[in-house]
């Protein structure tokens, strides 16, 4: 008998995903867009920080709902799933001028642990 699908450690998985990439991508490209532009600029670093952050955060939160959920469902519809959340997210934080903020890791985390969980059933069924 197969072991059930542990959905709390996904959304644990996937929050620590989140949080991690966008640190590690934030400062990834944060220090990126230092060494690439001139002096003088006092806001020089923030677009690079929050373009990595968004883009870390995009790719290691299904990476990690992946690995923590045994692996058994689709990276590449979980990474596209995040990706399409993202997207959206930012459309809803600038419809509402910044007051759902949390509408962006929620999302991505959301649609990483659906699709994940959802692949692996199918897969399971398949068997």
């Amino acid at each position: 008998m197969e072991r059930p699908l542990n959905t709390g450690a996904m959304w644990g998985g996937g929050l620590l995903g989140w949080g991690g990439g966008f640190l590690v991508g934030g400062i990834s490209g944060y220090w990126i867009e230092v060494g690439s532009t001139e002096t003088g600029n006092e806001w020089r670093g923030v677009g690079g920080f929050l373009l990595g952050a968004f883009t870390g955060a995009t790719l290691l939160t299904p990476v990690l709902t992946h690995a923590i959920g045994g692996g058994e469902g689709h990276l590449g519809l979980g990474l596209a799933a995040s990706a399409l959340a993202g997207a959206l997210g930012v459309a809803v934080i600038a419809a509402s001028d910044g007051h759902l903020l949390l509408a962006l890791p929620v999302g991505q985390i959301w649609a990483s642990v659906s699709a994940e969980k959802k692949t692996a059933e199918r897969r399971r069924a398949r068997r």
